[in-house]
């Protein structure tokens, strides 16, 4: 059994979540008795002795903090045994101070008025959001891991703030002094944060999709199309109608780049996968756009020129796996990049063909829960294949 001093045991004892959130009668005794020496149920005094290491130690123990007026003791057999202990609650500081323990009733009021001033100076909604549960949380008596660690709201306010796109282990060096500290203790973290109160995290995003659509960037985002438009960067007017086998556009070139004109292009087609989108044979009135799944903010910027270049003749299309996943990619598609876009092979007519071409994936019992209280609009129909059926395929069945 693991030691532990009278006034540790004590402080064990009535350490609750009522005491740290306030919620407990300062004025409140509690008694530890001992029940005779027979007694071997709640026999409060004989386990205290036991935690301080036998009989000897206990008696040291006791007779200090009496002297401290930190207890009060009742003793039998002529002084020579103790019956009883008692304690008053409004101690509590005041031993926490002695046994050199952490107050965490004390901690937790800092923390109370920490967040009150973030809350008051929050950068963002979901920001606030966060930061007000964390606060009713501590009113409960509850302190998390996160809370308890400053460098959380450092990094949370640090991204509320971005307005330029930052290179993680930039971020990560500019905020906590270390170009790996960010990713190595604080990614998994801020993600799950980021994912539950933010409305730019997607659930269907990977991790470092949704630490792009905050302004952390974690590879180079490579915009590839097939097709032929004119983009101007650097003062230079760019045809990309000689390049049939594709373009792309890097980072920086995105950060530059303006669209000048559509050329011919009379339908656009953004594509989920690479080797569906490298499939696809150049034509001059089709502009292909491989999309990798989620589309960055910088790539969803230079497309955002490509639709407002777009008149009322020009289709969008979208064609990704048939799956929970595609259905969130073109709900995304619809809603951040091309307002017209429709599904493009993802109904029931091509569910059907895939069937037969193979075996797929087994609905995962998550997926399914999603999908049932999903509004997927255009792509009703294929929600309920997938739902009727249990299987999810790719798109890459369908590469002859």
């Amino acid at each position: 059994m693991e030691q532990m001093t009278v006034g540790k045991w004590i402080i064990n004892k009535v350490d609750t979540k009522d005491w740290r959130a306030g919620k407990g009668n300062e004025e409140k005794q509690r008694h530890f008795k001992h029940g005779g020496i027979t007694a071997n149920v709640n026999d409060t005094i004989r386990e205290m002795m036991e935690m301080a290491g036998g009989r000897a130690n206990f008696i040291d123990q006791v007779n200090e903090l009496e002297r401290e007026g930190l207890i009060t003791v009742k003793r039998t057999n002529v002084n020579t045994e103790i019956s009883e202990i008692t304690f008053s609650v409004k101690e509590m500081d005041r031993l926490c101070d002695y046994e050199g323990v952490v107050n965490w009733r004390k901690l937790i009021e800092e923390k109370k008025n920490y967040l009150s001033g973030l809350i008051e100076n929050a950068r963002c909604d979901w920001l606030a959001a966060y930061e007000r549960d964390a606060y009713r949380r501590l009113l409960n008596g509850t302190l998390e891991k996160n809370v308890m660690d400053e460098n959380i709201f450092k990094i949370l306010n640090a991204i509320a703030s971005l307005e330029k796109d930052v290179w993680k282990r930039k971020f990560s060096s500019d905020i906590l002094n270390g170009s790996k500290v960010f990713e190595d203790v604080y990614e998994d973290r801020i993600i799950t944060i980021l994912r539950k109160y933010s409305d730019k995290a997607d659930e269907s995003m990977t991790n470092d999709d949704v630490l792009m659509e905050h302004g952390i960037v974690t590879y180079s985002q490579n915009l590839q199309f097939k097709g032929g438009i004119v983009y101007n960067v650097g003062g230079e007017d760019i045809d990309t109608s000689v390049q049939i086998y594709g373009t792309v556009l890097n980072a920086q070139t995105l950060s530059h780049v303006r669209l000048v004109s559509l050329n011919a292009v009379k339908r656009i087609m953004t594509i989920e996968n690479q080797a569906n989108y490298e499939q696809m044979q150049f034509q001059p009135d089709v502009l292909y756009i491989y999309t990798h799944g989620f589309l960055s903010p910088k790539e969803r910027r230079f497309l955002e020129q490509i639709e407002e270049a777009a008149d009322s003749t020009v289709e969008f299309y979208h064609w990704s796996d048939l799956d929970y996943g595609g259905i969130r990619i073109f709900q995304f598609m619809k809603q951040n990049v091309f307002k017209r876009v429709k599904p493009y092979k993802m109904d029931q007519e091509t569910y059907d063909v895939v069937r037969r071409l193979g075996e797929g994936f087994v609905l995962e019992e998550k997926k399914r829960r999603k999908l049932e209280k999903m509004c997927c609009e255009e792509l009703e129909e294929l929600k309920q294949c997938i739902l009727v059926n249990g299987r999810e395929y790719e798109q890459e069945m369908l590469i002859k």
